[in-house]
């Protein structure tokens, strides 16, 4: 089933909406005292392949297989056009705990330019725009540069996004390019 550029662009339109809490009744929006936490990172990572080679692991199905066994799956909601990556959505599902089901919307993959936009939504707790730029590295490498801009939606969002944020977004990046790196290894070996 393909589905157009208009229908992921509607998806993540709707995924915004729901994530930020908009509301159809202004007066309930202004007795809120609620104050979303934005937090900016950025990670620049040394990977062992050529960029056409690690773009694709740094999807969300890329990373979702780099991850090895979870208790949770991820299912392609819709590819985008013509069964490309741009404008798909996946679901994650936690089969354990009380984690809702997150979402991811690929905003732009573009291989030719080395370049990926995700949109990560978690309901009731954080909303994560991903950007990822690859350029050519040393020794036939490639050097990733990886920027998030993410939003509490609620306050344990608050207290969830600043608590990974503070402790674990740069141990989080060294896995993520000691995984890659692996993946890459072992398809070369």
């Amino acid at each position: 089933m393909s589905f157009s550029s208009r229908s992921a662009s509607s998806a993540l339109a709707l995924m915004i909406t729901a994530a930020v809490g908009l509301t159809s009744d202004p007066a309930a929006a202004q007795h809120t005292s609620f104050e979303p936490l934005r937090i900016e990172r950025q990670a620049r990572l040394t990977l062992d392949g050529l960029p056409e080679q690690v773009l694709p692991l740094l999807s969300p199905q890329g990373r979702h297989q780099l991850a090895g066994p979870r208790p949770v799956d991820q299912e392609v909601v819709f590819r985008g056009r013509d069964g490309s990556l741009s404008g798909s959505m996946m679901r994650t599902i936690h089969r354990v705990g009380d984690h809702a089901d997150a979402w991811d919307v690929i905003a732009d993959f573009d291989q030719d330019a080395w370049t990926m936009r995700r949109v990560h939504f978690e309901p009731d707790t954080e909303l994560l725009m991903e950007d990822v730029q690859l350029a050519s590295g040393p020794d036939g490498g490639t050097i990733a540069t990886i920027s998030w801009r993410v939003v509490g939606l609620s306050e344990h969002g608050n207290a969830a996004v600043q608590r990974f944020m503070e402790d674990h977004f740069e141990e989080s990046m060294q896995r993520l390019e000691r995984d890659i790196n692996t993946a890459l290894s072992e398809k070369r070996g």
